[in-house]
């Protein structure tokens, strides 16, 4: 179950809303992968927890076999995972129902614009800075280097938390579900 739910997907209204059959088995996130450029069946997926859900979108087995396939695959799911939440908590909060397509344009234009953004030159002025304000420390791989992630969201005194560590190789450290906390 989903910090906040009613044991129902707020986005189908016909099954559980448990992490695994919001991002994988309600029908409209099966539209949405399957009307994406991966054309994903995800019936066929053996996937049974969150954490073999992350590894599948790091490694598909299927399709994405050259280097930046593969990342634009990852970028897919971490864009299609954002959208499919804030479409979800959308509904929670305010009853808004998701439409799958258009979904699926919001992720392919969020795709879209950072690969656009991964091959534009950097802007520098005249006087030689980059900008906007740019710190290019953050873009010489260090193997020390630790990214972490975190997101929480609050209501009616519970807290809930998830946190994800990865080391410079991208590689998951650390994946954390706090759920709930109250006060």
């Amino acid at each position: 179950m989903i910090f906040g739910s009613n044991n129902q997907c707020y986005l189908c209204h016909s099954a559980s809303d448990s992490l695994l059959h919001i991002f994988l088995q309600c029908s409209i996130t099966k539209a949405i992968w399957f009307s994406s450029q991966w054309n994903v069946r995800n019936e066929n997926l053996s996937v049974s927890n969150g954490s073999e859900l992350v590894s599948w979108f790091f490694n598909p087995g299927f399709g994405p076999n050259a280097s930046n396939q593969r990342e634009e695959f990852i970028l897919f799911t971490a864009v299609l995972s954002d959208k499919i939440w804030k479409a979800r908590n959308n509904a929670f909060h305010s009853g808004t129902k998701a439409d799958p397509v258009s979904l699926l344009c919001q992720v392919n234009e969020a795709v879209g614009e950072f690969l656009r953004i991964l091959v534009a030159p950097t802007p520098i002025s005249d006087s030689g800075r980059i900008l906007p304000y740019y710190d290019e420390s953050v873009l010489i791989p260090s193997p020390h280097r630790v990214r972490i992630w975190v997101d929480a969201t609050f209501k009616a005194a519970t807290l809930m938390v998830a946190l994800v560590a990865r080391d410079s190789r991208n590689n998951i450290l650390l994946l954390v579900d706090i759920s709930p906390l109250r006060r």
